[in-house]
Protein backbone atom coordinates (compact mmCIF):
# COMPACT_ATOMS: atom_id res chain seq x y z
CA UNK A 1 0.00 0.00 0.00
CA UNK A 2 0.69 3.64 -0.56
CA UNK A 3 -0.55 6.97 -0.34
CA UNK A 4 0.06 10.44 -1.61
CA UNK A 5 1.41 11.86 2.16
CA UNK A 6 4.20 9.52 3.04
CA UNK A 7 7.11 8.40 1.01
CA UNK A 8 7.28 4.71 1.61
CA UNK A 9 5.02 1.46 0.78
CA UNK A 10 3.48 -0.46 3.81
CA UNK A 11 1.55 -3.76 4.16
CA UNK A 12 -2.49 -3.96 4.43
CA UNK A 13 -3.25 -3.55 8.01
CA UNK A 14 -5.77 -1.97 10.43
CA UNK A 15 -6.79 -2.87 13.88
CA UNK A 16 -7.85 -6.07 15.85
CA UNK A 17 -11.94 -5.02 16.34
CA UNK A 18 -13.50 -5.96 19.81
CA UNK A 19 -14.44 -9.78 20.47
CA UNK A 20 -12.46 -10.17 17.20
CA UNK A 21 -9.11 -13.19 16.71
CA UNK A 22 -6.16 -11.57 15.36
CA UNK A 23 -6.72 -14.07 12.41
CA UNK A 24 -9.81 -12.57 11.97
CA UNK A 25 -9.03 -9.15 11.71
CA UNK A 26 -5.74 -9.91 9.73
CA UNK A 27 -8.69 -11.80 6.73
CA UNK A 28 -10.97 -8.82 7.47
CA UNK A 29 -8.40 -5.93 6.98
CA UNK A 30 -6.90 -7.79 3.78
CA UNK A 31 -10.72 -7.96 2.19
CA UNK A 32 -11.45 -4.46 2.98
CA UNK A 33 -8.51 -2.74 1.39
CA UNK A 34 -8.42 -5.29 -1.54
CA UNK A 35 -11.82 -6.30 -1.83
CA UNK A 36 -10.51 -10.64 -1.59
CA UNK A 37 -10.47 -13.23 1.13
CA UNK A 38 -7.05 -14.34 1.29
CA UNK A 39 -7.27 -17.68 3.94
CA UNK A 40 -4.01 -17.57 6.06
CA UNK A 41 -1.23 -20.11 6.10
CA UNK A 42 0.50 -19.26 9.30
CA UNK A 43 2.26 -15.95 11.66
CA UNK A 44 4.89 -14.68 9.71
CA UNK A 45 6.56 -12.06 12.06
CA UNK A 46 5.50 -10.26 15.22
CA UNK A 47 6.93 -6.71 14.75
CA UNK A 48 7.17 -4.30 17.46
CA UNK A 49 6.94 -0.60 16.71
CA UNK A 50 7.28 2.98 18.35
CA UNK A 51 6.52 6.39 15.84
CA UNK A 52 5.40 9.48 15.41
CA UNK A 53 2.03 10.27 13.58
CA UNK A 54 2.49 12.73 10.56
CA UNK A 55 -1.11 13.67 9.03
CA UNK A 56 -4.67 13.76 9.48
CA UNK A 57 -5.81 13.06 13.45
CA UNK A 58 -2.77 11.08 14.51
CA UNK A 59 -0.62 14.01 13.77
CA UNK A 60 2.01 14.28 16.00
CA UNK A 61 0.76 11.70 18.64
CA UNK A 62 3.12 8.95 19.41
CA UNK A 63 2.19 5.60 18.76
CA UNK A 64 3.04 2.36 19.87
CA UNK A 65 2.69 -0.49 17.54
CA UNK A 66 2.55 -4.51 17.89
CA UNK A 67 1.72 -5.67 14.40
CA UNK A 68 1.26 -9.49 13.41
CA UNK A 69 2.22 -10.28 9.57
CA UNK A 70 0.30 -13.29 8.14
CA UNK A 71 1.43 -15.42 5.10
CA UNK A 72 -1.84 -15.90 3.04
CA UNK A 73 -3.08 -18.17 0.75
CA UNK A 74 -2.95 -16.30 -2.90
CA UNK A 75 -5.40 -17.24 -4.92
CA UNK A 76 -4.61 -17.12 -8.50
CA UNK A 77 -6.80 -14.81 -11.42
CA UNK A 78 -7.91 -12.98 -8.18
CA UNK A 79 -9.34 -9.26 -9.07
CA UNK A 80 -7.58 -7.03 -6.43
CA UNK A 81 -9.30 -3.23 -5.87
CA UNK A 82 -8.49 -0.64 -2.99
CA UNK A 83 -10.57 1.70 -2.07
CA UNK A 84 -9.17 2.02 1.65
CA UNK A 85 -8.15 5.24 3.55
CA UNK A 86 -5.36 5.82 5.79
CA UNK A 87 -6.75 6.81 10.02
CA UNK A 88 -6.08 10.48 8.67
CA UNK A 89 -8.53 9.81 5.43
CA UNK A 90 -5.83 9.52 2.90
CA UNK A 91 -6.70 7.60 -0.09
CA UNK A 92 -4.41 4.66 -0.51
CA UNK A 93 -3.44 2.65 -3.50
CA UNK A 94 -2.38 -0.55 -3.63
CA UNK A 95 0.83 -1.81 -5.59
CA UNK A 96 1.99 -5.41 -6.19
CA UNK A 97 5.09 -5.80 -5.61
CA UNK A 98 7.68 -8.70 -5.99
CA UNK A 99 9.64 -10.30 -3.11
CA UNK A 100 12.64 -10.30 -4.88
CA UNK A 101 12.26 -6.82 -5.95
CA UNK A 102 11.63 -5.13 -2.64
CA UNK A 103 15.04 -3.47 -2.60
CA UNK A 104 14.95 -2.06 -5.87
CA UNK A 105 11.65 0.29 -5.61
CA UNK A 106 11.92 4.16 -6.12
CA UNK A 107 10.33 3.96 -2.49
CA UNK A 108 11.19 3.19 0.60
CA UNK A 109 9.41 -0.21 1.68
CA UNK A 110 8.33 -0.55 5.55
CA UNK A 111 9.19 -2.39 7.45
CA UNK A 112 12.67 -2.96 6.17
CA UNK A 113 12.96 -6.53 7.59
CA UNK A 114 10.55 -7.27 4.44
CA UNK A 115 13.27 -6.21 2.49
CA UNK A 116 15.49 -9.84 1.16
CA UNK A 117 18.86 -7.86 1.43
CA UNK A 118 18.10 -5.80 4.20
Amino acid sequence: MRNGFDPFYYSADGCVEHGESLKEAAVREVWEETSWKFEIERLAFVHENFFRGKAGIIDGLSWYELAFYYLMQWVPNCVIASNSKTMGGLPERLDCLEISQLNNQEMQVDPTFLRPNY
